[in-house]
């Protein structure tokens, strides 16, 4: 095994744009349900390579071995630390599996281990809880074979774990010396439906033991082998003879697979078989049938290993079973001599899926977006804080603090609170989040659900914005990273204060945001614009309007406890996130005068930067910059989002908390908001309450054509060639002012919330 780089990382700009783009894909022929990919061929849905300590997380190079597509996991864990995919989100509702693949190698020893909660609570996979997770099919155990890939899965409703309580992360602990895996295909899977059990123990539902001509069918006894439980069904067959479990019976609706274990006696010939329909047709599992059943997942064959227990399926509908066709017997044919079988837990077992989630109309769909929130922080790789500019109409300043995602919501807060952003001062705090540079579509369906506090000076919505994807020169385009090691700093963290001094500054009309980094394993001297890290959406702070010699100051003690806990390091974004244009520059840590260095203060004592670099866009995304005496940041701007020249606002989803409960109105806007402005929109909409007070908004988008939905109605269409017709991003806000007395507000009523339970886009058309 090599000896891994010290990784825990999110994919590279580039890599982010493949996966993308492989993940969208495979939305097309994968029920949009079923599985939540956490990772193939790298990570996805917010995840990221993760490990604590000394161990290492990182992709597979080479000959190394990877379960399915072309990258896995390698991980390398000593001294009870762990390695493996940071999950950090609570499974969609129905999806209690955790999956995946996993490679033990040969001479390695570790465990197999999750963790879970906001405590990190860790979970070895022993023997002791095999029967809360599966090995192969099997009840789990650690006394698995080496150099070959198995399957795990995890029984999280068995595990205790409740709804919307977040899985952090997934992989195995080291023992005392050191230990190697690899890790595949990890996801979260939807529970199927209980087997229709025909033996277990005893047989069950009307079966019994069954044999033909001399053969036998019996119960094992005391030393004779048993798959599970305490009996499995002894079989001795002769002379093309068979013994099984006679059945009888049509596998119930939807039950299109005949599953058993099965355990062949060493030297014994016959081959596995069963039996259907009225004539009692005998069907022989062989190598010629292998693609309509599997032996322990792979193709069958009767060419299988003695003395130990397999598990077989039988695709009835292959077969050519048809509805209400009985499924006889099954077993084995003996030989010509005699043959000695064993068979246990017999079940039909289910091939029902959840249906695709689709829109309410019908059509040709493919699913392009999908966010459940069902991380603890809004995804980076979908959504920004703001739009391409901070700030919102109506009274309201945003906030990353007004901005949380838990237990499967998105919930932005609106309050009473003075918020400042550059010259302008709110009284008012409030939050929005866009897909501005992330995600955009022209045409197709666009949806979300979301409930809201109807109360005065409240105004939520779900929007769409032009995006033409022109982002300015990339030349241009400057971010900086800064980090710390904490291994000399106390365990005990009680106050931590991050501090840097700006340079120089191109103009007054500057941005500037501190972020953490979502992982910590960049190092100055190989990090580019192509492996940055990725950062947390939710900045500590957002300054406009820097000058040169201002001093920064953001308490991060919350952060810096938390990677304390952790044994990791903490580590710091400086970007621009609305498109100032203004180079910002900042002291680094090779700064001439020592007080000018960034420095961490933790509990009172100075920490210094360990490494600190800037990356840059454009013709420099393989360029490193690990050594210069200031830290850049600039992003460019090109006129991407004008509502002029076939660009419109889409308002799917916009109403005022003047107006009450289950109220909303539909609108667009085009050319502008000066006194070239046009609009159109349905008024005000009274909606059928619901018992949880969600609604679903949706708007269908085709040439020349608009129609907006709630909870699967039609409300309001608009038809002419003026529509929208270039690409436009999504946008998720709570204002609060507005029009019509709203921007009379009810301090009283405040506090105020907007909750989001989802948001789809699929690309398409109506039928």
């Amino acid at each position: 095994m090599r000896s891994l780089n010290k990784v825990v990382r999110h994919p590279s700009t580039r890599s982010c744009f493949l996966f993308t783009l492989f993940f969208l894909l495979s939305l097309i022929t994968r029920p949009a349900v079923a599985s939540l990919v956490l990772f193939d061929d790298a990570p996805q849905n917010g995840t990221y390579l993760w490990s604590t300590g000394s161990s290492i997380s990182d992709y597979t190079t080479g000959s190394e071995p990877v379960a399915a597509g072309t990258a896995a996991i390698a991980m390398e864990a000593v001294s009870w630390t762990q390695a493996g995919l940071f999950i950090g989100q609570a499974p969609p509702a129905g999806h209690t599996i955790l999956q995946a693949r996993i490679y033990r190698v040969s001479g390695s020893g570790g465990k197999l281990m999750f963790r879970r909660g906001n405590n990190w609570l860790k979970i070895d996979l022993t023997e002791t809880n095999n029967a809360h997770w599966k090995l192969d099919g099997q009840p789990g155990t650690n006394s698995f074979s080496d150099d070959t890939w198995h399957t795990i899965q995890i029984d999280l409703d068995g595990f205790g774990i409740q709804q919307g309580e977040s899985i952090i992360a997934v992989g195995f602990q080291g023992p005392s010396g050191t230990g190697y895996y690899y890790m595949d295909e990890v996801s979260f899977e939807e529970a199927t439906p209980p087997p229709f059990v025909l033996f277990d123990d005893t047989p069950q539902n009307g079966t019994y033991l069954w044999s033909t001509g001399s053969s036998i069918s019996d119960y094992t006894t005391s030393g004779e082998p048993v798959a599970s439980g305490s009996t499995a069904i002894a079989m001795e067959a002769v002379s093309w003879t068979q013994a099984g479990l006679n059945i009888g019976q049509a596998p119930p609706a939807g039950y299109s697979i005949l599953e058993a274990k099965i355990y062949r006696v060493s030297g014994s010939g016959g081959s596995p078989m069963f039996r259907r329909g009225n004539n009692w047709l005998k069907i022989n599992l062989n190598d010629a049938n292998s693609a309509n059943w599997t032996l322990d997942g792979q193709p069958g064959t009767s060419n299988f290993s003695d003395d130990t227990w397999h598990t077989i399926r039988i695709d009835l509908d292959a077969f050519g079973i048809e509805q209400g066709e009985s499924v006889i017997a099954v077993g084995f044919q003996g030989p010509s001599g005699t043959g000695y079988y064993y068979m246990d837990d017999v079940a039909f077992v289910s091939t029902q899926t959840a249906a695709p989630i689709a829109p309410p109309i019908a059509g040709n769909w493919t699913l392009t977006f999908e966010d459940d929130f069902d991380g603890d922080i809004l995804n980076p790789e979908k959504w920004k804080v703001g739009k391409q500019y901070l700030g919102q109409s109506g009274q309201a300043g945003t906030t990353a603090e007004n901005i949380a995602v838990a237990n499967g919501v998105l919930k932005i807060t609106g309050e009473k609170r003075a918020v400042d952003q550059g010259t302008s001062t709110y009284n008012y705090a409030s939050g929005e989040i866009s897909t501005y540079g992330l995600f955009r579509q022209t045409y197709g369906y666009y949806e979300t659900r979301l409930k809201y506090d109807a109360v005065q000076g409240l105004w939520p919505a779900f929007w769409l914005m032009p995006d033409r994807a022109n982002y300015g020169n990339d030349d241009l385009r400057r971010q900086s990273l800064i980090k710390f090691d904490l291994s000399s700093v106390a365990q005990t963290v009680s106050s931590a204060v991050l501090r840097i001094k700006v340079a120089s500054v191109q103009s007054s009309n500057t941005s500037l945001a501190i972020h953490r980094t979502l992982t910590t394993d960049w190092t100055e001297n190989t990090v580019t614009w192509e492996t940055k890290p990725q950062i947390d959406p939710q900045w500590f702070k957002q300054q406009f309007g820097v000058v040169a010699n201002d001093v920064i100051e953001v308490d991060v003690t919350q952060y810096i406890q938390a990677q304390k806990a952790t044994g990791d390091a903490a580590s710091f974004a400086l970007v621009d996130n609305y498109v100032k244009q203004q180079l910002v520059e900042i002291h680094s840590r090779e700064a001439a005068a020592t007080g000018d260095r960034p420095v961490l203060i933790v509990n009172g004592l100075n920490v210094t930067a360990s490494e600190d670099a800037s990356v840059r866009g454009g013709n420099y995304v393989t360029n490193t910059y690990p050594s210069e005496t200031t830290l850049s940041v600039k992003t460019p701007w090109g006129n991407t989002s004008s509502t002029y020249d076939g660009g419109m606002e889409f308002d799917i989803m916009e109403s005022l908390g003047i107006w009450g409960d289950d109220v909303n109105s539909h609108a667009l806007h085009w050319d502008g908001y000066g006194s070239s402005h046009q609009s159109t929109g349905s008024g005000e909409l009274n909606l059928t309450p619901t018992s949880d007070g969600y609604h679903t908004y949706g708007m269908y988008w085709e040439p020349g054509y608009v129609a907006m939905y709630v909870d699967g109605e039609l409300k309001w269409t608009y038809a002419n060639s003026r529509v929208g017709s270039v690409p436009s991003y999504l946008i998720l806000s709570l204002q609060i002012g507005g029009w019509d007395g709203n921007g009379t507000i009810l301090d009283n009523q405040l506090p105020a919330d907007m909750e989001v339970d989802y948001v789809r886009v699929w690309s398409g058309t109506a039928d």
